[in-house]
């Protein structure tokens, strides 16, 4: 089973290679933004240092590093990422009663 680690609602799942024709996504006051917050206006970041690289395709980002990383949160702990390529995703729950799946917001 690959590796995933989770924060809050979102999911980071250990990949082998990064996606054919991902592009480069730009940082934003020296971090990288993996997901805004709807509800709190919070978000899930790292730091921009050298050896890390953020990418998206088809709305999907992938995290890209040669070295650990930590994942930042105001109201979750710190999650740390070994090196590799990373796809990050977001915690779905599945509402039996309705028979929905939806996206958890934070």
């Amino acid at each position: 089973m690959r590796q995933q680690k989770q924060q809050g609602d979102v999911l980071f799942l250990a990949i082998d290679e990064l996606p054919v024709d991902a592009k480069p996504v730009k940082m934003s006051n020296g971090q990288y933004i993996l997901a805004e917050g709807e509800a709190t206006g919070h978000n899930h970041c790292i730091e921009a240092e050298e050896g890390v690289e953020l990418f998206e395709k088809d709305g999907v980002l992938f995290l890209k590093h040669s070295i650990p990383v930590i994942t930042h949160h105001q109201e979750h702990h710190a999650v740390t990422l070994e090196k590799g390529i990373w796809e990050v995703g977001r915690v779905s729950e599945i509402d039996p009663f309705k028979e929905e799946i939806y996206r958890v917001r934070d």
